[in-house]
């Protein structure tokens, strides 16, 4: 939470100094690797209400998907999530979300998955969630931060929003990318 907090603020000063420079708000994309999702995800808890505040996009990649965060996706504070993931990334759900749970005697809720998962609930409206292999290959939890998966990060994110804007029925839910 308290990293949470001071992304928040950062954001914050950044978009305001922006709007006083350009008399316009900003676009904010922000882009994260596992934990780091949860971090700017949980910036929903603390943001404060008086101050227009809208991150346009927010990248999740291979983040750990858990209870404690899911619930913030459909908060205002955030226009359009994209979740990206691997089946072959078995670092992302191994992340023991019940630990916390049980290491505070139960002053939280018990999640219902001792562990982490790997997609966001159905219901979770905002969130584009697709799966990524590369080469005809799953990604492992490293493999999202290396060049060869970032250099292709536009084309995918683009892909994605093109399938949201352009299919009404059953949205794809696994990409396939070639590099070149």
């Amino acid at each position: 939470m308290e990293a949470a907090r001071e992304l928040y603020q950062a954001i914050l000063l950044l978009s305001k100094t922006f709007e006083e420079k350009y008399n316009q708000k900003p676009f904010i994309r922000i882009i994260t690797h596992s934990h780091g999702g949860n971090v700017a995800l949980n910036m929903a808890k603390i943001k404060n209400d008086k101050f227009e505040l809208c991150i346009d996009e927010l990248v999740l990649l291979a983040c750990p998907i858990q209870e404690q965060t899911a619930c913030c996706s459909h908060d205002k504070l955030f226009d359009h999530i994209y979740s990206l993931y691997s089946r072959s990334d078995s670092i992302q759900v191994l992340d023991p979300q019940g630990f916390h749970y049980w290491r505070k005697k139960h002053k939280l809720l018990k999640p219902l998955s001792f562990f982490s998962g790997r997609c966001f609930p159905d219901h979770c409206t905002k969130v584009r969630q697709v799966e990524i292999k590369l080469d005809g290959k799953g990604l492992m939890h490293i493999d999202f931060l290396f060049h060869k998966f970032l250099k292709c990060l536009p084309d995918m994110l683009h892909t994605i929003k093109h399938w949201y804007e352009h299919t009404f029925d059953e949205k794809p839910k696994l990409l396939f990318v070639k590099t070149k």
